[in-house]
């Protein structure tokens, strides 16, 4: 008989003791665990990437439609104020016609022969009056039209309410002799202003052989040779310039020949108008010094390298040569530099 064999036990496989460590991270008891050895974890490889330029074409395009938003913004606000300021300025120009800057005082400066009331009244302009649509040239040609003796009006506002009138009086300048060998004389302003038609002149200067035009009272006279207008205005400026303060009168009958009367006792012979100022300053400085007080004759300056002085037996106003006798001697007077 066979001999039978018991099988044999297998032998159980006893798994080596887990170490604390690999309890820690988790291993189980239950399960047995291949004895192999740590492998190394394998690292991918890095790959260098190649940059890559950012596809910017639409940023620009962002950009400009912010850009448009942003213009449309301040395009409105500017709209906004610019008709808020519109709206402001038309209210404060109603107003400042109808409401505001009225007048409601005013003050004249200067001294006249008027009263205060009359060149108030000669403007025209009445209390409550807009000071902002008042034509201040008019206002001006209104007072010289209206008062014969006043020669300048400046008119000035002084806001709000307030008409500031400044004048300056009329002086007579000059008796115009109207026509020759007649006592019609038209007493004329300094700016040429015909302030009376009189046969009585007053303190000042006659003309005579102006040849005036046809002139009413209040009117500018006007010459029918307006070299002689010219001349006159000269003359009267230099004479008061020099200080040749007694002339009583003026002969322009002949233009290319003129003749002041001084103190009424010398006729000064001037010639034409070239060099007024040269001949009158001459003349001054001999009735000064060569000339004595009681003296009367002729002085003449037409040529000033040869001025020279005739005694008059008389006191006639106005000497013609061709009469004055042989026997009176005249006088050269020394050259004034």
């Amino acid at each position: 008989m066979p001999e039978f064999k018991k099988p044999k036990k297998n032998k159980r496989y006893a798994p080596p003791p887990i170490s604390p460590e690999k309890k820690a991270v988790g291993h189980s008891s239950t399960k047995p665990l291949p004895n192999k050895p740590p492998q190394k974890k394998s690292q991918p490889a890095q790959t260098i990437k190649k940059p890559v330029k950012a596809n910017n074409s639409h940023k620009p395009q962002n950009k400009g439609r912010q850009k448009k938003k942003n213009n449309k913004h301040k395009n409105s606000y500017v709209i906004y104020y610019a008709f808020i300021i519109i709206v402001i300025l038309i209210v404060v120009s109603i107003l400042s016609v109808t409401v505001l800057f009225n007048v409601d005082n005013f003050v004249v400066e200067g001294e006249s022969k008027y009263s205060d009331e009359e060149i108030i009244d000669a403007t025209e302009v009445k209390l409550g009056a807009n000071l902002i649509r008042m034509d201040s040239k008019l206002l001006e040609k209104r007072i010289i039209e209206k008062l014969l003796w006043i020669d300048k009006v400046e008119i000035s506002k002084s806001l709000p309410r307030s008409l500031i009138i400044s004048i300056e009086e009329s002086v007579p300048l000059a008796n115009i002799q109207i026509e020759e060998n007649q006592s019609n004389y038209y007493i004329i302003s300094q700016s040429g202003r015909v302030l009376e038609k009189t046969n009585v002149f007053g303190n000042c200067i006659v003309v005579k052989g102006y040849e005036p035009a046809e002139c009413e009272v209040g009117q500018y006279l006007e010459t029918k040779n307006t070299r002689k207008s010219d001349l006159l205005y000269e003359l009267i400026g230099l004479i008061e310039e020099i200080g040749l303060s007694r002339i009583l009168e003026i002969d322009m009958t002949d233009h290319l020949d003129i003749i002041l009367n001084y103190d009424g006792r010398v006729n000064i012979v001037l010639g034409s108008g070239a060099s007024l100022q040269n001949k009158i300053r001459s003349a001054n400085e001999m009735l000064k010094t060569e000339i004595a007080e009681n003296e009367s004759g002729t002085l003449r300056v037409t040529n000033l390298q040869k001025i020279t002085f005739l005694p008059s037996l008389g006191n006639e106003d106005f000497i013609d040569d061709d009469i004055v006798p042989d026997t009176v001697p005249e006088t050269e007077l020394p050259e004034i530099d």
